[in-house]
């Protein structure tokens, strides 16, 4: 109980505390003030989520106001639950709505089963069942009634059912009541709020949805004038998603206070609203002191225990629920907290499960194996069977799993098991009361069998032991480390990886020639699982039109605009921007245009306009792209769309959705790129390309553009490939990004000559002593330096080895350069057995 003496405009607490033994649950708290000033704290309690009976429970104390109030003991008052406020009827009696759910098979409540009224005529001493309904339009769901007195004495109960609010009358102060029937305000299947106001009027906070969907948003509230007959007003209190469970009250000065929560499981929110009549007959707030979606609670206090958030296990939810591990004492659905595991067959437990809301429950298979749905028997009659469509989808009753509890009531063992084995790809999808387990079937699997040159691979691997580990290597070929091309160590049970995109999950298409490769799964140095997969090269070129400036005349694809210059950039084979100042070092938006020379090039056909460049650090780090079309007319803001740079000075591919922009449409005539709004004179923007694409996906292609591979033949320590990128400290990183033009080297002895391993992850043991020559280049009339070295290491760790890095960067050497000299710089010669001098060493 949390409580807030500045109205509502901060809270303290908790106060109290309900919090019995497990394995009593205590739920659905209620505050009432009697008439004679004190205030009631009611609650129910049960054994697990609900054990047939239940109990209605409360509290008061005398002394509310006071910071520290006293209460009086708690007394168990009535059987089953109560959630909604006690009414004082016209001749003084307490009336308190309550309602017993029914429970399977067990009838030993059942002249209490449903929604009842309990009274006391003695101010709360005690209270005694009066009467309940007996016959509903829809199912019974949950319940939640709540009585209202009519200015002719009737009472009119609402409850909670399948078909949404039903109502119910009671001419003889609640002793028996007629048959529910529907009362058509919502359809929407969750708690209302409905009491009588100090005029007279009646007011009901419910869910109104202009789609009428049943969802639980547009919470609202409305006035009756006419004893519930008709409503009218409908001022929305909050329109979000989640939002649910309103309680209300009206102050002396007429304002009312109306508390909900919302998204419990992950927003976590309890809100408040001050409303008045006038407010609510108006559609909107007209009283100055009136509010909405006040912020009451957001920590999460006493919020139930969420089962995990797993990731990679072969089946994703699609409906916004979670997977987690099937086990006792996990909650059910992720928005009914009370509804949890207590009985699990035992051949489920480790089972992964989809924790999903109660009304629908659904997933994608993204790893074949073993799917089984939880849900009523064929013949329950408490809820709707989905037996039929269980079997249109091809599932086949499980017998072998006897009838057991789906939730931990007692007596209640109407649950049964559907199972069927599903392929990747296959979504499963239900409505109500089910719950969907998996266990992916052993093996490895990836997403496709041909990965394109900008494609990527996503290996599954499930039923593997701790400490395995996978490599690519070429097709039918020994699964051996040192010869792997990639390898990952440390993969282990079930999972999903990416093997191409960077060097932690693998590598990039461009380092492997086309053919066919085998992914293989060892465990230490067997061989446990192995599947092919083939990469296919297409060229660079998968769109409509593009502009490459990758010689001197490619500076006449582009005609430069205002304040600038282009000049080809014979070391970088791309085109510089140079700006012009027009006031001072300042330049005011610089812009370049390229025409689009082709006839037919339709803006729809290719939604992505994409462009790899480099800026100088300190530069604007946004940019405005415009286009002429046939259709949308020539260059305007509204024919344009803003971009970001990426925070780095070295080359970078700008990928834009130009199909934002509703205009870009029909024939492309030209675009526009204006790098800076406005700039330095000696600011440097250079550009490679500008291209479009048909997908996003499809601009990587040429994350390899500026890769080249520089080989040092004839060396006299054997032959060095490449170079490599280190990474200090511990971690190893060898993976050399595209953009830099950067390319791993290679392993070898230097005794002997003999390359060891291509692999840039390659660990193997040194023995005796090794020799390293790295060697640089240098261009003369150049500045004289177009080379790093940045160095060596010796592990000391196991695996024991030498590594050497170099780094080179030919994109610096033009292909008409001379007088490239191959140098040696350093030798490097360590003793590997002599551990205690064994040492990193490093030079740049």
């Amino acid at each position: 109980l949390y409580t807030s003496d500045n109205d509502g405009a901060s809270w303290a607490g908790p106060a109290v505390v309900i919090d019995p033994v497990y394995p009593v649950r205590a739920f659905d708290p209620m505050l009432w003030t009697d008439p004679d000033g004190r205030m009631w704290l009611f609650w129910s309690q049960s054994y697990y989520m609900f054990d047939g009976r239940a109990g209605v429970w409360a509290i008061y104390t005398d002394n509310p106001e006071d910071s520290n109030p006293t209460w009086s003991e708690p007394v168990r008052i009535a059987n089953g639950v109560a959630m909604n406020k006690p009414i004082v009827l016209s001749d003084g009696t307490w009336m308190l709505p309550t309602s017993v759910w029914r429970h399977g098979n067990d009838w030993s409540m059942y002249g209490e089963i449903g929604s009842n009224v309990y009274v006391s005529t003695d101010k709360g001493k005690t209270w005694t069942f009066r009467g309940n309904i007996k016959g509903y339009e829809g199912e019974s769901n949950a319940d939640e009634n709540m009585v209202v007195e009519l200015s002719d004495g009737t009472l009119m109960m609402y409850i909670r059912t399948s078909v949404g609010i039903e109502k119910s009358y009671s001419y003889d102060k609640g002793y028996t009541w007629t048959d529910a029937v529907n009362a058509n305000i919502s359809k929407t299947v969750s708690r209302f709020y409905l009491s009588k106001l100090d005029s007279g009027n009646l007011i009901l906070v419910y869910h109104n949805p202009p789609a009428k969907d049943g969802s639980r948003s547009y919470l609202t509230a409305a006035i009756s004038t006419d004893d519930g007959q008709t409503w009218q007003g409908n001022l929305v209190l909050d329109e979000r998603n989640g939002v649910s469970y309103p309680d209300g009250i009206q102050v002396e000065d007429g304002r009312i206070y109306v508390i909900y929560d919302r998204n419990r499981f992950t927003d976590m929110q309890i809100l408040m609203a001050v409303i008045t009549e006038e407010d609510i007959m108006a559609g909107s707030l007209v009283n100055p002191s009136s509010r909405l979606k006040v912020l009451v609670n957001n920590n999460g206090v006493a919020a139930p225990k969420v089962p995990e958030d797993l990731k990679n296990t072969g089946i994703t939810p699609t409906d916004g629920g979670r997977v987690a591990i099937l086990e006792n004492g996990k909650t059910i659905f992720l928005n009914r907290e009370g509804r949890v595991f207590r009985n699990l067959p035992t051949k489920f437990f480790g089972m992964y499960y989809v924790f999903s809301n109660l009304e629908n429950s659904s997933a994608r298979i993204d790893i074949p194996g073993d799917v089984y749905v939880f849900t009523k028997r064929d013949g329950a009659t408490e809820y709707v069977s989905l037996h039929d469509k269980l079997t249109e989808q091809g599932f086949v009753r499980d017998t072998s799993v006897p009838p057991f509890k789906m939730f931990d009531q007692a007596g209640v063992e109407d649950t049964v098991v559907y199972h069927k084995y599903s392929n990747a790809g296959e979504t499963i999808s239900f409505a109500n009361w089910v719950v969907i387990a998996y266990k992916p079937a052993d093996g490895v699997y990836v997403d496709r069998e041909v990965i394109p040159q900008y494609g990527d691979i996503t290996l599954s691997y499930t039923g593997i032991e701790s400490g395995s580990w996978y490599a690519l290597i070429p097709h039918n070929h020994e699964a051996n480390r040192d010869r792997a091309i990639a390898w990952k160590y440390y993969i282990q049970g079930n999972g999903i990886v990416r093997v191409i995109k960077d060097r932690q999950g693998g590598f990039v298409t461009g380092d492997l020639a086309a053919g066919k490769y085998d992914l293989v799964v060892m465990t230490g140095y067997t061989e446990v699982m192995r599947t092919t997969i083939t990469v296919e090269y297409d060229e660079p070129t998968p769109l409509a039109f593009k502009w490459l400036f990758d010689k001197p005349e490619a500076v006449n694809y582009a005609t430069a605009g205002n304040n600038v210059e282009l000049v080809f950039d014979e070391i970088t084979k791309s085109v510089r921007f140079v700006f012009i100042p027009d006031d001072g070092s300042k330049v005011s938006d610089p812009y370049v245009s390229f025409p689009v020379t082709e006839e037919g090039v339709l803006a729809e056909d290719y939604p992505v306009i994409s462009f790899m460049i480099r800026k100088r650090a300190g530069t604007p780090d946004s940019g405005q792209i415009f286009f002429h079309t046939r259709s949308s007319g020539g260059y305007s803001q509204a024919n344009s769309i803003t971009f970001s740079y990426q925070p780095t000075a070295d080359w970078q591919i700008v990928s834009i959705d130009m199909s934002q922009n509703a205009n870009w449409k029909g024939e492309v005539v030209s675009i526009r790129l204006d790098p800076f709004g406005n700039c330095n004179e000696g600011d440097e923007f250079k550009i490679k390309y500008i291209a479009f694409f048909d997908s996003m996906e499809k601009t990587s292609i040429f994350k390899g553009f500026d890769k080249h591979i520089v080989k040092v033949e004839g060396a006299e320590n054997g032959v060095v490939t490449g170079g490599g990128v280190y990474g200090e400290g511990a971690s190893y990183n060898l993976y050399a990004y595209p953009f830099e033009g950067f390319a791993f080297g290679g392993w070898y002895d230097g005794a002997t000559g003999e390359v060891i391993s291509t692999n840039p992850s390659y660990q193997g043991v040194a023995t005796g002593n090794m020799n390293i020559t790295a060697r640089f280049f240098s261009l003369e009339g150049k500045n004289g330096f177009v080379y790093e070295t940045l160095g060596a290491q010796i592990r000391t760790a196991p695996p024991d080895g030498l590594r050497f890095v170099t780094q080179v960067n030919k994109s610096f050497i033009p292909e008409n350069a001379t007088n490239i000299v191959y140098g040696t710089l350093v030798t490097l010669e360590r003793n590997l057995g002599d551990r205690d001098n064994t040492e990193a060493c490093y030079w740049g």
